[in-house]
């Protein structure tokens, strides 16, 4: 997908001025109502642009999805540059910082039923980071797999009722449910029992 330091000037605006020309349109119609001649219109770019960067009205969202990990993973390289800390904390209330702060985008998607291309920007989120901060040690690559997705799957649905539910709590505060959430289902799940005994982790 495109790298921000390797897109020009044109491709950038075309981008922005498409996206939000989306974002607009929404607030009017359902996604399923919005043609490329309603975003070509609204955007004011012109139709051989438009298909010089985008195959159909998906690619739009597609591609500011992952803009919007890439610039995510830009920031997460920065802050460990100048820290030595391994703070998966940091990770996860940075991430729903900025999902907070991207909100429109994330409605978007929410409306297009893309819901899969969030879902595997987490999964590549955690797939990049899990040395650094899940230590995550399975026997085989299988458990690994399913560990990421249970974690990538769990943030997403949070991140989605929060989007329903009109972002009453602070991006913060998410943070905070979602940590809580994995150590209560833990002790409901295992405190006290031997469920786990003889089990090869």
């Amino acid at each position: 997908m495109f790298e921000k330091s390797k897109i020009d000037a044109r491709i950038r605006h075309t981008i922005a001025w498409t996206y939000e020309a989306m974002i607009q349109l929404l607030k009017h119609r359902k996604y399923e109502d919005i043609t490329v001649t309603d975003i070509i219109h609204k955007s004011g770019v012109s139709r051989a642009t438009f298909y010089r960067h985008f195959k159909s009205k998906e690619d739009v969202v597609r591609v500011n999805v992952a803009i919007f990990f890439e610039r995510f993973n830009e920031d997460i390289k920065s802050y460990f540059k100048k820290s030595y800390e391994e703070d998966e904390i940091f990770l996860i209330n940075h991430f729903f910082q900025q999902v907070g702060e991207e909100s429109h985008l994330v409605n978007l998607v929410m409306n297009a039923n893309l819901d899969s291309m969030m879902i595997e920007g987490i999964r590549n989120i955690i797939n990049i980071q899990k040395e650094k901060f899940y230590h995550l040690i399975p026997t085989n690559k299988a458990n690994e797999e399913y560990t990421i997705d249970l974690v990538a799957l769990s943030a997403w649905g949070l991140i989605a009722r929060w989007m329903k539910n009109g972002c009453k709590e602070s991006a913060k505060e998410l943070s905070s449910i979602y940590i809580e959430s994995f150590k209560h289902i833990y002790i409901a799940l295992f405190e006290g029992k031997d469920v786990l005994k003889g089990v090869t982790l």
